[in-house]
């Protein structure tokens, strides 16, 4: 066996005992997802027909449905309560991104969407500087206001 296919074993070994003992401790593929893009202080409570959802979470854009958080799409409906850095209601127009914010998110067994049912920008950060037409590359392609 030549030595770059030992390195190579060695380090995949390495990552994933990494990755199970996060596992472990409630951080699914904590290695792989960027400090900002994962979920604090998070509480779970049980419905009949799913799970409520409440932590802080990174808001990376918005579509005309809802917002992205970790390049996937989180419904708001005309119910969801939004509220801005100084607890004033806004709308989802009004919300800036990217921007930290306590998410309060309804997990439905029926529905694959998750559904915004309040939240509240905690902070607004300023726009990362990337070239023109450019959003993420790796993100998948969604219409943005």
């Amino acid at each position: 066996m030549s030595k770059s296919k030992w390195a190579t074993g060695i380090l995949l070994m390495v990552f994933l005992s990494i990755n199970i003992v996060a596992l472990g401790r409630g951080f699914p593929f904590a290695i792989l997802t960027p400090l900002w893009a994962q979920e604090h202080d998070k509480q779970i409570t049980g419905t009949e027909d799913g799970v409520i959802v409440k932590c802080q979470m990174y808001l990376m854009a918005k579509t005309r449905e809802g917002v992205i958080i970790s390049e996937e799409l989180f419904r708001i409906l005309p119910s969801t309560v939004i509220l801005d850095t100084e607890g004033r209601k806004i709308t989802l127009w009004e919300l800036r991104v990217p921007s930290m914010a306590s998410v309060e998110y309804s997990l439905k067994t029926d529905n694959s969407t998750p559904t915004i049912i309040s939240l509240q920008v905690l902070s607004e950060s300023q726009k990362p500087n990337r070239g023109k037409g450019k959003f993420n590359r790796g993100a998948k392609s969604i219409k943005l206001f």
